[in-house]
């Protein structure tokens, strides 16, 4: 079957399970001139057209192909959540993701909101990365690059006495 990069680009976006129907709709480059309701109905007919619902099947079932995450798998998917950039997903001062963008296991948050203006409908975009933090940790954990037993840095504790009381506390002690 063959679609359209508007068509692709929703059953991508459905796919992938983080937007809703007329937020993959808007993404994919329909028009946000309309009522809400007409692209609702526009995203919701398109939806359940049998060649995008068995397209939107497809990519499922080939990002479903080996459930479980072996070593290397899961150095690059952490990998991926360390490099992520929000350049990496910028072309001038507006968000755009595509299939081909570098780093998408980086992204945490991806919206898509229409909004009724003074010349028409906008469509505004959000991204919010994963903090890279943790995954690095983990990648160092895996690598085994922090220590795995604690050093005892301190062979022995020396204790000053400035006062006569307290020498002979310290006596007392030791006894």
């Amino acid at each position: 079957m063959r679609f359209t990069a508007m068509q692709e680009r929703f059953c991508f976006n459905m796919a992938m399970g983080v937007l809703n129907q007329r937020e993959s709709y808007l993404d994919a480059g329909y028009s946000p001139r309309q009522l809400s309701s007409t692209i609702d109905e526009c995203a919701s007919g398109l939806a359940n057209m049998p060649k995008i619902v068995a397209r939107i099947d497809q990519i499922r079932r080939e990002n479903r192909v080996g459930q479980i995450a072996d070593y290397n798998e899961r150095q690059r998917i952490l990998s991926e959540i360390a490099r992520g950039q929000l350049t990496d997903y910028l072309s001038g001062s507006e968000v755009v993701l595509t299939p081909e963008s570098p780093n998408k296991r980086a992204i945490s948050e991806y919206t898509v909101k229409s909004s009724r203006g003074k010349y028409g409908n906008k469509v505004n975009k959000a991204i919010k990365l994963h903090n890279p933090v943790p995954a690095i940790d983990l990648l160092n954990k895996m690598d085994k690059v922090y220590a795995e037993e604690a050093r005892n840095i301190y062979a022995g504790i020396n204790i000053i006495v400035t006062r006569r009381e307290g020498a002979k506390e310290l006596e007392a002690i030791e006894g």
